[in-house]
């Protein structure tokens, strides 16, 4: 009796890619393995996606639109609010980083993958591209935005700030228990309020220093 597959649109494909990609990395997973996550064949990958690069790519930008729209309007409304001439680094901060971490602590289970599997493949080397893709141009209007926060803040202290702002805000979600291991368990690792609390200000006060 031939085999039957529940796959009717490429959108199981990618729910297993994000699944799979966030908890194994890219290079550890097959094929093989997100067929059988997703209950489909391998040539149905190959007829949507093309390769395991391509897939990888669709599954960053599925959702990198969400993302990058919400925090195009955060910025917007803010900026139109106070006025572009009266903006500031922490509510900047926060409008870029509010609508990940809602996703974060939102309980849905696709996105806690996604967020997942932007912390493990942010600095991998083949990522660039894609999630340049993705997310530049957003990004771009931000480090605008801080610059005019912060009159003395270059270009370059924009963007090496920036970077700093992914990195803890991926390692945020990384579900690292060290912190556990440090604090004898007082303070957990997927306390992601607590991670809130701390990020926005520490990110604010290293660009304030940096603009200095």
């Amino acid at each position: 009796m031939p085999q039957t597959y529940n796959v009717d649109t490429p959108d199981r494909l990618l729910d297993s890619a994000e699944k799979l990609f966030s908890k194994k990395g890219y290079g550890a997973v097959t094929l093989s393995a997100l067929a059988k996550d997703a209950g489909a064949n391998v040539g149905q990958i190959v007829y949507h996606f093309t390769t395991k690069e391509a897939l990888f790519h669709a599954c960053i930008l599925r959702r990198s639109n969400v993302l990058s729209r919400e925090r195009h309007s955060l910025l917007t409304n803010y900026t139109r609010l106070v006025g572009p001439e009266n903006v500031a680094i922490e509510p900047l901060i926060r409008a870029y980083v509010d609508p990940f971490f809602d996703k974060v602590r939102g309980g849905d289970e696709g996105w806690h993958n996604y967020t997942l599997l932007l912390a493990r493949v942010v600095w991998r080397e083949n990522s660039a591209n894609t999630l340049a893709a993705g997310f530049n141009e957003v990004a771009i209007e931000f480090l605008k935005s801080f610059r005019m926060a912060l009159p003395g803040l270059t270009q370059d202290g924009a963007v090496r700030g920036f970077q700093f702002l992914l990195a803890t805000l991926y390692s945020s979600v990384s579900d690292d228990r060290r912190i556990e291991l440090l604090t004898d368990g007082t303070s957990r690792a997927g306390d992601y309020d607590a991670y809130y609390r701390f990020l926005i200000p520490f990110i604010a006060a290293g660009f304030e220093r940096i603009a200095q």
